[in-house]
């Protein structure tokens, strides 16, 4: 996959999300507006079931629409990166599969709409002080989320390759700076990449990596000093056996390092057979 498609399946991703949640948002201050209406409209336990079955629709439909939309070019996620930067320092990018940050996204915004202090159960409350200090803690709590889910729709990438070593931006928003002398001689291979998940082998204590694995990986014990760290790619779009082959060429010549980020070094480690040719869009964040 080219920088130019990884950049344009991101926004496209990021605008579709957009769509979708200001949809699920406003059909959901819509229900919640007229939730007194619904149980009016015959008896009881039919508007109740009409009120109950909107917002599952709302919630289950709406949001899986990006899902549908994205879902075949995401799975399995082919070869590639796009190209970013890290403190001014070029950069390989692994972002953020639109999988999981769009559907989030669309179905986070109903939830949202869901709070707001609207319809005719809060109509009284400008005459009654605790209802009012509710309904402002409740507008507070809806637009902290909302500012929290559009942080996470546009969050940089998971992961990414700079000429110091690898970044891991997961849990940790601004990243943790990996050297390339922390992982072990030779770098992965491919029987360490599983769908999902990468293990690597890099010296006890490296940060941004998380706790070892306490026993051998498949039967295989880890180098002399090192041990097994899980690398968890689930929410990465990016290729495991991909990016364990870029991780065991910089590992194995440090002479390539100093051209990471270029296009020119992305074709010479995928191939154009993998990764296509075509204009270079960054995705710098």
């Amino acid at each position: 996959m080219t920088p130019e498609e990884i950049s344009q399946l991101v926004r496209r991703s990021r605008a579709v999300a957009l769509l979708l949640g200001a949809l699920t948002f406003a059909l959901m201050v819509t229900i919640r507006s007229s939730g007194v209406g619904w149980l009016t409209a015959g008896p009881w336990y039919v508007g109740l079931g009409l009120f109950t079955g909107a917002i599952v629709v709302v919630f289950g439909a709406v949001p899986l629409v990006h899902l549908a939309v994205f879902w075949r070019r995401c799975r399995p996620p082919r070869p590639g990166f796009a190209l970013g930067r890290w403190r001014a320092e070029p950069a390989f990018a692994a972002p953020v599969t639109p999988l999981l940050s769009g559907w989030l996204f669309a179905s986070q915004a109903g939830v949202i709409g869901l709070i707001l202090p609207v319809g005719t159960s809060w109509s009284g409350a400008g005459s009654d002080p605790a209802l009012q200090a509710m309904r402002l803690v409740l507008v507070v709590l809806a637009v902290l989320a909302l500012g929290a889910h559009v942080w996470a729709l546009f969050r940089p990438p998971h992961l990414r390759l700079t000429a110091s070593g690898l970044v891991v931006n997961a849990p940790l928003p601004w990243g943790r700076l990996i050297p390339w002398d922390a992982f072990a001689p030779g770098g992965p291979t491919g029987h360490e990449a599983r769908r999902g998940v990468l293990w690597l082998q890099a010296r006890p204590g490296t940060p941004g990596l998380g706790a070892p694995h306490p026993t051998d990986l498949y039967g295989r014990p880890p180098q002399p000093g090192y041990f097994w760290y899980r690398l968890k790619l689930s929410g990465t779009l990016v290729d495991p056996e991909f990016l364990a082959r870029a991780l065991r060429t910089y590992r194995k010549d440090p002479s390539r390092r100093a051209a990471i980020g270029t296009r020119a070094e992305l074709l010479l480690l995928a191939g154009p057979s993998e990764l296509g040719v075509g204009a270079v869009v960054d995705l710098a964040h």
